[in-house]
């Protein structure tokens, strides 16, 4: 069966995406720095305990599944994880030929295909910022996929609404198509990417 591991899953984001898989009858392997956080889960995801920033880790966790999505934010306090989990992704990936990556990003990302309209390029600028160190971690991510031989996406988001609520959900290459999007609709938008071509090496934004 077509098994996801998934970075992030405890997040608030990434639970919406856990229960999507497991909705959808996705096996899941899921990464979890706190077992804690991964109790009364569904039968359907294997835990794996650990930190992000591993080789070793990571490894562990892609081994055996056929692709890979993250919801990793970054950590208050921390510095930013985004950039050394890819690292490693984009390795270990490679030697275990798997190709499909799938990951959410913000507005301060910015991509070759864009052609922004005020109000996008300004919350991009803000983020930049005011989150320097972040930004440049997500846009250091960017240019490591671009340079690798995945099929990756970047979904970039505005605010995400903690919200089962489903709505028509909008997806843009250059320019935000509005400013919230349900993290129900962000969740199912990221599991039929498993299997869709559309945006391969592609930074889609999305609102809903």
């Amino acid at each position: 069966m077509y098994k996801v591991a998934i970075l992030g899953g405890t997040g608030k984001t990434g639970k919406f995406v856990v229960d999507e898989l497991v909705k959808q009858g996705y096996p899941v392997r899921m990464l979890v720095r706190n077992p804690q956080k991964a109790v009364n889960i569904d039968p359907l995801v294997e835990v794996v305990t650990g930190n992000a920033r591993n080789y070793a880790t990571i490894q562990r966790l892609v081994t055996g599944c056929h692709a890979v999505i993250s919801t990793l934010g970054p950590a208050k306090g921390e510095p930013p994880i985004n950039s050394v989990a890819v690292s490693h992704l984009i390795k270990v990936m490679k030697n275990l030929k798997i190709k499909r990556y799938i990951e959410i990003a913000g507005w301060g990302l910015q991509a070759a295909e864009d052609k922004r309209g005020l109000k996008t390029r300004l919350a991009g600028w803000l983020i930049r910022k005011m989150v320097p160190v972040k930004a440049k971690a997500r846009q250091n991510v960017y240019e490591m996929l671009k340079a690798s031989n995945l099929d990756w996406t970047i979904v970039r988001c505005p605010t995400i609404e903690m919200t089962l609520s489903r709505r028509k959900l909008f997806v843009e290459l250059a320019d935000a198509p509005g400013n919230k999007v349900s993290a129900a609709d962000l969740a199912e938008f990221l599991v039929t990417q498993l299997k869709d071509e559309t945006y391969y090496k592609k930074c889609p934004f999305v609102a809903s």
